[in-house]
Formats: C-alpha cells, sequence, structure tokens
C-alpha cells in the first residue's frame, strides 16, 4: 500500500517547540519516527509565527529525510497558547451553518476588538446544539502550515486546537453532570468546565510545573492546579465541590503527582 494511505505525520506546536511524529497502521497506528525542535524568542507567537515557521520545516524535513512521506496526511494540533476560544450558549439546534458562522464572528469580533482581523474563525456545535465552541487562530499560521506541508509533499488534512484533540480522545472519561476537563503542556494550562458531555466555558493561562512523582514537589504543582481550577469554577458561580468527576490529560512524567481529586490521563510529551 501506498504511503499516501498507511503513513500520517502529527505535528504538534506548543509555544516554545515543535515535534513532528509519523505514523503507519490501522486502526492503532504506529509511531515510526519522530523529530523535535525548540523555538528560540517565540514573540508574539499568538499572531506571528515566523519563529515557528523554520523549526516546522526543520522537523518535517528530518522526517522526510528517514523515509518517504510524499501524499501523507499531516495533522497539526496547536498549542492554546496560540489561540482564542470562546463558548457561547443558546439555542442553536435550527439555525444553519452561515447563521453559526456569523455567530462565531460576531463573538471573536467583540472578543478581540480591532486584533480580530486577519484571525480565521472556526467553530462547532456541540451535540446538545447549545454550546458553541469558538476558535480564532491567526490566518498567518494556517498559510505557513500550508507551506510547510507542501515543502513536504504532504497534504494538510486539519488543523485543530491540541485541547480539542485531547478533549476527543479522552473527554468519555467525565462522567455525567458538572466537571472539570484540563490540559498540561509545558507552557500553558487550559481548562474546560463541562456540562453534560458539552464544553461550556473554557479558560487558558500560563502552564504550570508538575513534577515527577507524588512528593512535595508534585502536591504543590497540582495544588497550583486546583487553585485555578476553583477560582475558574467560583467565577462562574459553580461550587467546585459539586462537581461530578475531574480530569487531566498531562504529559506521561507528570502523571503520579495527580491530587486525588483528578483521575490523569496520559499524553504524550512535547520534548523527546
Amino acid at each position: 500500500m501506498s504511503p499516501r494511505w498507511n503513513r500520517s505525520v502529527r505535528l504538534r506546536v506548543g509555544a516554545d517547540a515543535v515535534k513532528a511524529s509519523a505514523h503507519a497502521g490501522w486502526p492503532r497506528a504506529t509511531t515510526l519516527v519522530e523529530a523535535w525542535r525548540a523555538v528560540a524568542s517565540p514573540a508574539r507567537v499568538a499572531t506571528d509565527p515566523s519563529a515557528h515557521a523554520p523549526e516546522i520545516d526543520a522537523a518535517l524535513a528530518e522526517l522526510g529525510s528517514r523515509m518517504p512521506l510524499d501524499g501523507a496526511r499531516l495533522e497539526v494540533h496547536l498549542a492554546s497558547a496560540l489561540l482564542h476560544f470562546d463558548v457561547v450558549e443558546g439555542d442553536f439546534g435550527a439555525q444553519t451553518d452561515r447563521q453559526l458562522q456569523g455567530v462565531a464572528a460576531a463573538c471573536v469580533s467583540e472578543m478581540l476588538g480591532d486584533e480580530a482581523a486577519g484571525r480565521a474563525v472556526r467553530w462547532h456545535l456541540q451535540d446538545d446544539d447549545r454550546h458553541l465552541l469558538i476558535v480564532a487562530l491567526a490566518q498567518a499560521w494556517i498559510e505557513t502550515l500550508q507551506s510547510a506541508a507542501t515543502a513536504t509533499g504532504l497534504r494538510l488534512a486539519s488543523v485543530q486546537p491540541a485541547l480539542v484533540a485531547r478533549w476527543n480522545e479522552s473527554g468519555k472519561a467525565m462522567k455525567p453532570g458538572m466537571g472539570v476537563f484540563a490540559a498540561c503542556d509545558p507552557r500553558d494550562l487550559a481548562i474546560a468546565a463541562v456540562a453534560d458531555g458539552a464544553i461550556a466555558a473554557i479558560s487558558v493561562g500560563d502552564g504550570v510545573e508538575l513534577s515527577v512523582g507524588p512528593g512535595a514537589a508534585g502536591r504543590r504543582g497540582m495544588a497550583a492546579v486546583d487553585d485555578r481550577v476553583d477560582r475558574f469554577l467560583s467565577a462562574r458561580g459553580q461550587d467546585p465541590e459539586a462537581q461530578s468527576s475531574f480530569v487531566l490529560v498531562a504529559p506521561h512524567r507528570n502523571a503520579d503527582a495527580a491530587s486525588t481529586r483528578w483521575s490523569v490521563i496520559a499524553s504524550p510529551e512535547m520534548r523527546p
């Protein structure tokens, strides 16, 4: 079978690093090769991908030098620090895609003001037909990713927030009712309030260092996460003690550092 059909490339773009990996096999893909690059001085990364572009090109070129990738799918996961999120609640079940796009664009314009210019707006109406998840990313990022894919002979198949990717992979671990789903990466911590399987609100802030093991350093790291979550819930008028579940997706090396309130699911390391 040709590489076009049995191989794919995953590109994880963080605030200060990129990691590319090639995969093959179905239905469970096997990682074949990986390449990692640090990003030096990523100033204003949310709107300016120029510091990332050469490292993305280098990581993909390294994969291509180690195995044939022509025609393979490129799936991109972007760190929360590079995006703007919003969630709006309403009765959206009868609205058309065009109407929902208008709602999403209006929300981004209100959220970012003049900075909304040059942003691509994406949205997803969740299964309850009441919570519209909105993501804004700089159009320059899409252009950079398309250019990198073309240069390596890849097909840019999808660009999605890492938080959404983690939710699609692990959101089923949430229990019915109100809960919290969080994704921790080295440079950002994304927290989502969940209502019966739908993301109802998102908060993104600086990353939290979750030290290895269940010792004092690990407890301090999780205490910082708990404090951030409790303040987020309190600002929404929700009682942290009334949540049905807390699910945290974090790098594997941090899995032992969780407090007892959290169910922890290991995610791939950004760095080698």
